[in-house]
């Protein structure tokens, strides 16, 4: 199984230290260029400067592979990219919006409970 994770869910992957949880659920992670071109500029100033950081040292510590989209709204990248795999991906996000719209194109998500566990 494949997992796509948005730009907030890396966020809070770091934020809450849960990537030692992630890694072993032993799925293959994936990576799109919006959510990239997000968490890159998160890094650079704001709130979650600290954990895009280390969400992306992650990133490149793992070598997860990168997707290019052409598509430059992140959500709208994200809901078409795995709505074309939706039998083999799974969709990390803790966006509600989101959420409902993946679910409605038959895109099964995964969601952070309680800042400790994943659930789908």
């Amino acid at each position: 199984m494949k997992l796509l994770l948005d730009t907030n869910f890396w966020i809070y992957t770091a934020k809450y230290k849960l990537f030692d949880k992630l890694k072993e659920m032993n799925v293959e992670l994936i990576l799109i260029s919006p959510i990239m071109r997000e968490l890159e500029t998160l890094s650079m100033a704001g709130n979650d400067r600290i954990d895009s950081s280390v969400a992306l040292e992650m990133i490149k510590r793992w070598n997860i592979k990168t997707f290019e989209i052409k598509e430059r709204k992140t959500d709208e990248a994200i809901l078409k990219f795995a709505s074309e795999r939706k039998s083999e991906i799974k969709v990390a996000t803790m966006d509600k919006k989101l959420s409902e719209r993946l679910s409605r194109a038959g895109v099964r998500i995964m969601k952070i409970r309680q800042k400790k566990d994943f659930f789908v």
